[in-house]
């Protein structure tokens, strides 16, 4: 997966909660606008590289799809019966899907694991409570771990397979989709005062605390704009 394509599918994840979204409604954010969003991610995600990259190895989507189909459904149900706020937040906007769409959904999904059992953002104190309860359910580090390891693999084949020239109708396609990601990041990064909510959306990651104004990682692109540094990568949460 692109790095642009993960960031906007971040946003637009936490975007889904109220609390991100009243900060932008004082500058005009309306729910258009969120749908306007869905749109382009999805005109970009549905489009495919010239080359290679159509025969990454269906074993590694395999796996993806199967740990959907089996733990997807357990989690939920056992979440829901103890920790129903935790099971809204961990599976907010990942719809039932196959092949590539389920690697982004579980590669969400183990991201969300790993801050689940930290406690941070926006599962809070009941998150260690409820990723040891799925560790009791079955869901442990040795189911996930082949799972987090195969999404490392399909990301370095992605990389490999990158090289390949995109279609003019790729290019334009994301070229939209990051124009919208600009904007609305970058109002976000300036009006939202709270750190949880931003990490929620991307736009920030804990990095090591040095004082209160540099507990935050930031990037600098080419624009001057700050966008955020990405989430570690799914196998770091292996041990979830």
């Amino acid at each position: 997966m692109k790095q642009n394509t993960i960031r906007m599918g971040i946003l637009l994840l936490g975007l889904r909660q109220r609390v991100a979204v009243k900060y932008l409604e004082a500058h005009g954010f309306t729910e258009e606008d969120l749908e306007e969003g869905w749109r382009y991610f999805y005109e970009v995600a549905r489009l495919r590289r010239n080359g290679p990259g159509k025969t990454v190895a269906r074993d590694l989507l395999a796996r993806c799809d199967a740990l959907e189909n089996q733990w997807f459904p357990i989690a939920r149900l056992a979440l829901a019966r103890h920790f129903p706020a935790v099971a809204e937040a961990l599976f907010e906007g990942l719809a039932r899907s196959n092949g590539k769409a389920a690697s982004w959904n579980v590669a969400f999904f183990l991201d969300r694991l790993g801050a689940m059992e930290n406690g941070h953002a926006p599962f809070g104190g009941d998150g260690p409570l409820a990723r040891a309860l799925l560790t009791k359910r079955g869901l442990t580090s040795e189911i996930l771990a082949p799972v987090a390891e195969s999404l490392v693999k399909l990301r370095t084949l992605e990389e490999v397979d990158g090289s390949a020239a995109l279609t003019e109708e790729h290019i334009a396609a994301e070229t939209v989709m990051m124009d919208w990601y600009r904007e609305w990041s970058g109002i976000a990064l300036r009006v939202i005062a709270n750190r949880n909510t931003l990490r929620s959306l991307g736009l920030r990651r804990r990095g090591p605390a040095r004082n209160v104004e540099e507990s935050d990682e930031l990037l600098e692109i080419e624009d001057g704009l700050s966008l955020p540094v990405l989430p570690a990568p799914v196998h770091q949460h292996a041990a979830a």
